[in-house]
Formats: structure tokens, C-alpha cells, sequence
């Protein structure tokens, strides 16, 4: 079945579903292995999008994968 998906150019509703899961600041750092300053750091410069849902701050896994693939944020 992935590969039909691949073929047709759809992804499962699962696998998007995951892609656009919100982590916590601790979680996504703890997956890139660096600090608190670093991640503010790289939300601060731009270079890795957050978003603000009340006094939290969240980091969409789709866009933390493509910063960890080197994609630009």
C-alpha cells in the first residue's frame, strides 16, 4: 500500500496526521541534541519556525524534520 501511495503521489492520513503533530520545545530539542539557549536561538534568528498556542511555544514535526534534513524553515 505505501508503495501505491508513493505512486499516486498520496500519503497516508496516518502518516500526515504524525508529520503535523506539534512537540513541545523540550521534545524538539531533545531531538536535534542541543540546549534551551540553542533552540530560542534558532527561533529567534528565524531559522526554525514555532508557534505561539497561548504561553507555550510548539514546534510542528513536519518542520522540525525538514530542519533536521537541511531545509530552510
Amino acid at each position: 500500500m505505501r508503495d501505491i501511495s508513493k505512486t499516486i503521489g498520496h500519503t497516508s492520513p496516518a502518516i500526515a496526521a504524525d508529520q503535523d503533530r506539534l512537540l513541545s520545545v523540550r521534545e524538539a530539542r531533545d531531538r536535534l541534541g542541543v540546549s534551551h539557549t540553542t533552540i530560542y536561538n534558532l527561533f529567534n534568528r528565524g531559522e526554525l519556525q514555532s508557534l505561539h498556542i497561548g504561553r507555550s511555544r510548539k514546534v510542528r514535526l513536519s518542520t522540525l524534520n525538514a530542519f533536521m534534513n537541511g531545509a530552510t524553515a
